[in-house]
């Protein structure tokens, strides 16, 4: 009888004890140069994207990165010029294409890529935009929607590019914001998230696409140019 006690009481102990084992983590991969991360997609064919901000050569620029092993290990594939700045957001269109969007204070804050990933096209910003830079894109159709400014007195604007033509529209005009922090595209409309330029508060407008179609004005094609391969390159 003592024996089966001592038994039950080991069994007991041993349950409690691996009871508060604390969960294991696996360390997949490491993005040895990034200091941030703000987006993150899969594509089709497995591939990861993910953009944020990379410490270059002892400054902080925006970059992309990419992975073919989900997430194992990790190749820079874009870095900005300017310092200090970041990307924030990535879609994919139609055409398989994948576009990024950041801040920048010179003219790439827009690029994409045609091959998963691997190599980019900067795509220069709307020509009434004095102020290059978007925290946000959305894809409906043909077109990217993007965030950009207006010029003195200083407010934002809702710009679309056209992804086949690469031709920039003016679309709508926000005077009372000065940011365009978010925009999703959810039941046929394009819902847009824009900061007050006064007060702490976010307006949210809802369009529809096709109603646009009438009080946009073209500002002409974009420049595009082909991003160099980056000196950080390696996974």
């Amino acid at each position: 009888m003592k024996t089966l006690r001592a038994v039950v009481a080991l069994v007991l102990f041993s349950g409690s004890t691996l009871a508060v084992e604390p969960p294991s983590w696996i360390n997949l991969g490491n993005l040895r140069t990034a200091t941030h991360v703000q987006d993150i997609i899969e594509l089709p064919s497995g591939r990861l994207v993910a953009a944020g901000m990379s410490r270059d050569l002892n400054q902080n620029r925006h970059a992309v990165w990419t992975s073919t092993d989900a997430g194992l290990s990790w190749s820079q594939r874009l870095t900005g010029s300017q310092t200090g700045e970041s990307m924030y957001q990535l879609q994919r269109d139609s055409y398989g294409r994948v576009w990024v969007v950041g801040t920048e204070e010179g003219a790439q804050s827009l690029a994409y890529s045609a091959d998963e990933g691997w190599n980019w096209t900067w795509v220069a910003g709307p020509p009434a935009n004095p102020a290059p830079s978007g925290y946000t894109i959305q894809i409906a159709g043909d077109y990217l929607y993007y965030g950009g400014a207006v010029g003195s007195p200083y407010s934002i604007a809702l710009y679309r590019l056209n992804t086949v033509s690469l031709e920039w529209e003016m679309v709508v005009h926000y005077p009372q914001c000065d940011a365009i922090t978010r925009m999703i595209f959810h039941n046929g409309q394009l819902l847009v998230f824009c900061r007050d330029k006064d007060i702490d508060a976010v307006h949210v407008f809802t369009h529809n696409p096709s109603d646009l179609d009438g009080s946009t004005r073209k500002l002409g094609r974009a420049d595009v140019i082909p991003a160099a391969v980056p000196l950080l390159g390696r996974e």
